[in-house]
């Protein structure tokens, strides 16, 4: 997805609907349940403006390890009723102790060097757009 095309109740996002932030490879990555977060444009040259997406871990989580070692994450959006069940298991249960894509059954699509996770919508993110 184009991030210009992607034109959210950006307050609404992360208060309203849950988000899963998935880090990692193909063969090895997590995700969590996020509720923290921010969606906008930054100054730069030479374009006018670079999308960016941040996210807040705790660096206890499970999921941070993977952000550390990898270049890129995806910010997911589900409908929280219809997906209340396996957004509960993602947003409760730890990586470490199961795999929590089987248990939910929401897989990944490797895509390139995207990651989505099915029945979603995602905004790209790559460290290298946000702010030093």
């Amino acid at each position: 997805m184009n991030t210009k095309d992607f034109q959210p109740e950006i307050f609404k996002l992360f208060d309203d609907q849950w988000g899963i932030l998935t880090a990692g490879d193909k063969d090895a990555f997590n995700s969590m349940t996020i509720s923290w977060g921010m969606l906008g444009t930054l100054w730069c040259m030479p374009h006018k403006g670079k999308n960016v997406c941040a996210v807040f871990v705790n660096p206890a989580r499970y999921t941070y390890g993977f952000m550390e070692k990898s270049d890129y994450y995806t910010v997911s959006f589900f409908d929280n009723k219809k997906y209340q069940k396996a957004l509960g298991i993602m947003g409760s249960k730890s990586g470490r102790d199961m795999d929590k894509a089987k248990a939910s059954g929401l897989h990944p699509k490797i895509s390139g060097a995207w990651r989505d996770l099915r029945r979603s919508r995602d905004y790209f993110c790559h460290p290298e757009n946000l702010p030093p």
